[in-house]
């Protein structure tokens, strides 16, 4: 499966070379070093997050057992289909007594982990953004949805309820 990957990336980069070539020059090697390292702690950190969820749900692997199960079942994601990783998993994790539920609800709550912290993360910046004052044209805009928001029972906004 990774030779299959890695020429598959080879052969995508030759047909591209002419483009490629000139952009490679404008990367620094500390830069991409930083990306690299940046990269390996997040497939880490993923990683450990499944293998501690599958802990609490009463199954904790040995690391190189967890890593077995978890990098191996990720592979199903390149297939068609959703459901390959949680079947991967669950198959792989059979083999170190890993009950089915337990393996199946892990991969469950993983993803509502990793999509509630990838949340966090996103909303994070938007709730320290400095707010700019309101100008004529943006009162304007928000006019008609100041009168449609509470028509149809959706309460308003603090900001909205306060004079500007």
């Amino acid at each position: 499966m990774l030779a299959g990957f890695l020429s598959t990336l080879g052969w995508a980069l030759a047909a591209q070379w002419g483009a490629v070539r000139p952009l490679l020059g404008q990367l620094s090697v500390p830069s991409l070093g930083a990306a690299l390292a940046a990269v390996l702690g997040g497939i880490v950190a993923t990683f450990l997050c499944w293998r501690e969820v599958l802990a609490d749900l009463g199954r904790r692997l040995p690391l190189a057992a967890g890593a077995r199960v978890f990098f191996l079942g990720q592979l199903g994601k390149y297939l068609p289909g959703s459901l390959w990783p949680v079947m991967a998993q669950m198959e792989l994790g059979r083999d170190h007594q890993v009950p089915e539920r337990a393996s199946g609800s892990a991969v469950g709550v993983f993803l509502l982990v990793l999509v509630g912290t990838g949340l966090v993360v996103a909303a994070a910046p938007l709730l320290h953004r400095r707010r700019p004052r309101p100008s004529s044209e943006t009162a304007g805009m928000r006019t008609p949805a100041l009168v449609l928001l509470p028509q149809h029972g959706l309460p308003l906004p603090a900001s909205a309820s306060q004079p500007m």
